[in-house]
């Protein structure tokens, strides 16, 4: 009997001991987990029609447009073509599937004055953005030669290359045609030169008024050149990077070009076209051409590693593989081609192994990682969502940090991600 009262009053005491704090109210929601974005803005499935069967999808991009946030979708079911969302609620302005080819689109389509342009597999294509008309389309005449789909609009022009071989001989050509009306007709070539693969072209303005466009060639040999659009003629060339590796990158601010190749990084005089400094920095290739991204005045080279760079110097402030993740997996940088966002003092990123959206803050270089559900129930049944992969889904962000993103199975809106 008197272990029966010993037990009565130890229960007693245990529960006069255990403060509110310490007590587990069954109906207490677990735990949630800071990393999991859980909290959508709205979400929009691809086929509305047929909740289970939505493997075949895979969109791209999106871009950022007005009030609108634009996907592509390259397939070759039903559904191929550019739909565009009303970016506050998901709900869709216009598609026109039935329009379009986009099986082999690969870059990032280019706008201008309401309009997008953009080249797939030999055809050039404009678009009008109020209602998703096809205003320009056709299939660049020339067959021997290989229309770029690298665009850029400068000024009002928009500029492109044209690759061809003549037997062993391989030689490129820029074009540029006014961006309002283009056609084959409107083209206008010049600087040919016999070499090849030209990367997409950047400009830069002296303060004389002049405009340089710089690009970089890789056949035979690297080489960075410089062509003044106001003298049409080679203002310089760089010849001292040819033995540095694959193109990886390359931004420009107000007075240097930064450039990556292969494991090293050079940083040149715009003007000029000397050497400012050249260091050899990576030990991992970065993302493929769009791994830079400028921050006042140093430079976040973003790779499987992340570093930061003095713009002036060349030196490494910071580096860091990359987050280690609850799983204990570590989370690589960015090895996708979408371009790093930065938003808030944060720059955001897909996660190379792990799949995880990535972020690093610009002032502490702290490293965040987030991610999405990969299951939830539709009209009562059970979708098995494949998991977003930030490494293979583009990603871009509005002013008011709304951020936009897709997977197999929708479109989705959240709110730019930040730990607490």
């Amino acid at each position: 009997m008197k272990y029966n009262h010993l037990l009565f009053f130890s229960l007693i005491f245990l529960f006069l001991s255990c403060n509110d704090d310490d007590m587990m109210d069954p109906a207490d929601p677990e735990v949630a987990d800071p990393h999991l974005i859980d909290e959508l803005t709205w979400e929009k499935f691809i086929d509305e029609d047929n909740l289970e069967d939505r493997n075949r999808f895979s969109p791209k991009f999106p871009i950022l447009y007005n009030d609108m946030i634009i996907y592509a979708i390259p397939t070759r079911e039903s559904l191929n073509g550019l739909i565009a969302l009303d970016r506050f609620t998901g709900e869709e302005v216009w598609n026109n599937y039935d329009q379009l080819n986009l099986e082999f689109v690969w870059s990032e389509p280019i706008i201008a004055d309401g309009m997008m342009h953009f080249v797939v597999d030999q055809v050039f294509t404009t678009i009008d953005l109020t209602d998703g008309t096809v205003v320009n389309h056709f299939t660049w005449e020339n067959t021997n030669e290989d229309l770029s789909d690298d665009l850029v609009i400068f000024e009002d022009n928009l500029y492109l290359s044209v690759e061809r071989q003549n037997g062993d001989i391989i030689s490129s050509e820029w074009l540029v045609s006014p961006a309002n009306n283009v056609s084959p007709q409107s083209f206008v070539r010049f600087n040919q030169d016999d070499r090849a693969h030209f990367g997409k072209p950047s400009f830069h303005k002296r303060a004389n008024g002049e405009n340089l466009m710089i690009y970089l060639s890789c056949t035979p040999t690297n080489e960075i050149v410089a062509y003044n659009l106001s003298t049409n003629q080679i203002e310089w060339r760089a010849e001292d990077i040819s033995e540095e590796g694959l193109f990886y990158g390359m931004e420009l601010d107000e007075q240097r070009l930064y450039i990556v190749l292969g494991l090293s990084m050079f940083a040149y005089d715009l003007d000029t076209g000397e050497q400012i400094w050249g260091e050899k920095h990576f030990i991992n290739d970065l993302v493929d051409r769009v791994g830079l991204l400028q921050h006042e005045d140093k430079i976040y080279a973003v790779g499987s590693e992340v570093y930061l760079i003095d713009k002036a110097t060349g030196n490494v402030d910071w580096w860091q593989q990359g987050v280690v993740l609850d799983e204990g997996n570590r989370g690589n940088a960015s090895r996708n081609k979408d371009k790093p966002i930065l938003y808030n003092d944060k720059i955001y990123f897909g996660g190379e192994s792990s799949g995880h959206l990535l972020s690093v803050d610009v002032n502490t270089q702290a490293f965040d990682y987030f991610y999405i559900e990969d299951e939830k129930t539709v009209e009562g049944i059970a979708v098995p969502f494949q998991p977003l992969d930030f490494n293979d889904s583009g990603f871009a962000v509005a002013d008011d940090g709304i951020m936009y993103s897709f997977d197999r199975y929708r479109f989705i809106a959240f709110e730019a991600p930040v730990l607490e």
